[in-house]
Protein backbone atom coordinates (compact mmCIF):
# COMPACT_ATOMS: atom_id res chain seq x y z
CA UNK A 1 0.00 0.00 0.00
CA UNK A 2 1.81 3.57 -1.19
CA UNK A 3 1.58 5.94 1.55
CA UNK A 4 1.32 9.69 1.19
CA UNK A 5 4.85 11.18 2.18
CA UNK A 6 4.59 14.73 1.58
CA UNK A 7 7.32 15.02 -0.39
CA UNK A 8 9.21 17.40 -2.87
CA UNK A 9 11.03 16.90 -6.01
CA UNK A 10 14.75 16.50 -4.36
CA UNK A 11 15.85 17.35 -8.09
CA UNK A 12 14.79 20.54 -8.15
CA UNK A 13 16.41 23.68 -9.89
CA UNK A 14 18.54 25.66 -8.22
CA UNK A 15 19.85 29.02 -9.07
CA UNK A 16 23.52 28.37 -10.96
CA UNK A 17 26.01 29.18 -8.92
CA UNK A 18 28.77 28.39 -5.86
CA UNK A 19 27.36 25.69 -3.59
CA UNK A 20 28.36 23.30 -1.01
CA UNK A 21 28.06 19.52 -1.88
CA UNK A 22 28.26 16.41 0.44
CA UNK A 23 28.04 12.64 -0.98
CA UNK A 24 24.43 11.48 0.01
CA UNK A 25 24.77 8.15 -2.51
CA UNK A 26 27.52 6.23 -4.29
CA UNK A 27 27.11 3.63 -6.52
CA UNK A 28 29.47 2.25 -9.46
CA UNK A 29 29.04 0.51 -12.63
CA UNK A 30 30.51 0.36 -16.30
CA UNK A 31 30.15 3.60 -18.89
CA UNK A 32 28.71 2.28 -21.86
CA UNK A 33 30.02 5.73 -23.97
CA UNK A 34 31.28 5.74 -27.02
CA UNK A 35 34.50 7.28 -25.64
CA UNK A 36 34.52 5.23 -22.32
CA UNK A 37 32.82 2.33 -22.89
CA UNK A 38 33.67 -0.45 -20.36
CA UNK A 39 35.51 2.66 -17.86
CA UNK A 40 34.41 2.64 -14.50
CA UNK A 41 31.84 5.43 -14.08
CA UNK A 42 31.05 6.20 -10.43
CA UNK A 43 27.65 7.55 -9.91
CA UNK A 44 26.96 9.96 -6.93
CA UNK A 45 24.09 11.74 -5.52
CA UNK A 46 25.20 15.37 -3.69
CA UNK A 47 23.03 16.99 -0.99
CA UNK A 48 22.92 20.53 -2.37
CA UNK A 49 23.47 22.45 1.32
CA UNK A 50 21.05 25.09 2.06
CA UNK A 51 18.88 23.90 -0.35
CA UNK A 52 16.35 20.99 0.15
CA UNK A 53 17.73 19.57 -3.45
CA UNK A 54 20.10 16.76 -5.15
CA UNK A 55 22.41 16.75 -7.80
CA UNK A 56 22.93 13.97 -9.52
CA UNK A 57 26.61 13.37 -11.56
CA UNK A 58 29.02 10.73 -12.65
CA UNK A 59 32.47 10.37 -12.83
CA UNK A 60 34.42 8.00 -15.07
CA UNK A 61 37.69 6.69 -14.88
CA UNK A 62 39.00 7.14 -18.22
CA UNK A 63 41.81 9.00 -19.48
CA UNK A 64 39.67 11.68 -21.15
CA UNK A 65 38.17 12.70 -18.20
CA UNK A 66 40.09 11.50 -15.05
CA UNK A 67 40.65 15.39 -14.44
CA UNK A 68 37.29 15.78 -12.91
CA UNK A 69 37.73 12.94 -10.46
CA UNK A 70 40.79 14.30 -9.34
CA UNK A 71 39.62 17.57 -9.00
CA UNK A 72 36.79 15.73 -6.80
CA UNK A 73 39.06 14.23 -4.37
CA UNK A 74 41.17 17.79 -4.09
CA UNK A 75 38.31 19.35 -3.45
CA UNK A 76 37.04 16.91 -0.60
CA UNK A 77 40.56 17.61 1.41
CA UNK A 78 41.99 14.18 -0.16
CA UNK A 79 45.20 15.32 -0.85
CA UNK A 80 47.80 12.23 0.50
CA UNK A 81 47.89 10.20 -2.49
CA UNK A 82 51.32 10.41 -4.70
CA UNK A 83 50.55 11.47 -8.74
CA UNK A 84 50.70 8.20 -10.38
CA UNK A 85 49.57 6.33 -7.37
CA UNK A 86 46.27 4.16 -7.60
CA UNK A 87 43.12 4.29 -5.09
CA UNK A 88 39.94 2.38 -4.94
CA UNK A 89 36.58 3.74 -4.04
CA UNK A 90 35.33 0.36 -3.15
CA UNK A 91 36.75 -1.02 -0.11
CA UNK A 92 36.99 -5.15 -1.06
CA UNK A 93 39.02 -3.22 -4.21
CA UNK A 94 40.98 -1.75 -1.71
CA UNK A 95 42.21 -5.13 -0.04
CA UNK A 96 42.64 -7.36 -3.10
CA UNK A 97 44.86 -4.97 -4.36
CA UNK A 98 46.44 -3.02 -1.23
CA UNK A 99 45.72 0.16 -2.82
CA UNK A 100 44.50 3.19 -0.57
CA UNK A 101 40.82 2.67 0.01
CA UNK A 102 38.54 6.35 -0.45
CA UNK A 103 35.31 5.99 1.32
CA UNK A 104 33.24 8.24 -0.66
CA UNK A 105 30.30 8.48 1.29
CA UNK A 106 29.76 11.90 3.53
CA UNK A 107 32.69 13.38 1.57
CA UNK A 108 31.82 17.66 0.89
CA UNK A 109 33.24 19.74 -1.48
CA UNK A 110 33.24 23.19 -2.87
CA UNK A 111 31.35 23.08 -6.74
CA UNK A 112 30.14 25.76 -9.06
CA UNK A 113 26.98 24.47 -10.06
CA UNK A 114 25.37 25.37 -13.67
CA UNK A 115 21.80 25.15 -15.48
CA UNK A 116 22.20 21.90 -18.25
CA UNK A 117 19.10 21.75 -20.77
CA UNK A 118 18.43 18.67 -22.78
CA UNK A 119 16.36 17.06 -24.83
CA UNK A 120 13.72 13.67 -23.00
CA UNK A 121 13.59 10.85 -25.24
CA UNK A 122 9.71 12.33 -25.75
CA UNK A 123 11.51 15.20 -26.79
CA UNK A 124 10.74 17.26 -24.46
CA UNK A 125 13.12 20.30 -23.57
CA UNK A 126 14.35 20.05 -19.24
CA UNK A 127 16.68 21.83 -17.32
CA UNK A 128 18.69 20.62 -14.71
CA UNK A 129 21.88 21.36 -12.32
CA UNK A 130 24.82 20.10 -13.34
CA UNK A 131 28.49 20.74 -11.83
CA UNK A 132 30.47 22.81 -14.18
CA UNK A 133 33.81 22.71 -11.91
CA UNK A 134 34.90 21.04 -8.47
CA UNK A 135 36.97 23.75 -6.55
CA UNK A 136 40.21 22.77 -5.58
CA UNK A 137 41.32 26.36 -4.09
CA UNK A 138 38.87 26.66 -0.67
CA UNK A 139 39.05 25.81 2.67
CA UNK A 140 39.39 21.63 3.39
CA UNK A 141 34.95 20.75 4.04
CA UNK A 142 34.82 17.97 6.94
CA UNK A 143 32.96 15.01 6.14
CA UNK A 144 29.34 14.62 7.21
CA UNK A 145 29.77 11.90 10.11
CA UNK A 146 26.33 10.67 9.64
CA UNK A 147 26.80 10.05 5.78
CA UNK A 148 29.73 8.28 6.41
CA UNK A 149 28.26 5.35 8.25
CA UNK A 150 25.71 5.42 5.45
CA UNK A 151 25.79 2.10 3.27
CA UNK A 152 27.63 2.16 -0.45
CA UNK A 153 25.86 0.59 -3.41
CA UNK A 154 27.94 -2.19 -4.65
CA UNK A 155 27.92 -2.87 -8.41
CA UNK A 156 24.50 -4.97 -8.03
CA UNK A 157 23.13 -2.36 -6.28
CA UNK A 158 23.04 -4.43 -3.06
CA UNK A 159 24.41 -1.91 0.31
CA UNK A 160 27.96 -2.57 1.67
CA UNK A 161 29.37 -1.29 5.03
CA UNK A 162 30.68 2.02 5.02
CA UNK A 163 32.21 2.58 8.22
CA UNK A 164 35.03 5.47 8.90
Amino acid sequence: MPIFQDSENYYALVPAGDYILCVYEFSSDLSSGKKTAGSKRYNITFNIEGTDSRIKESLIDHESCGWKIDTFLKSCGIRNLEKGQGWEFEKDEAEKTGRPWINPMGLRCHAALVHDSYMTPRGDEKTKNKVSAFYTDREYLAPDLVLRKKPILSKDGDSTNAPF
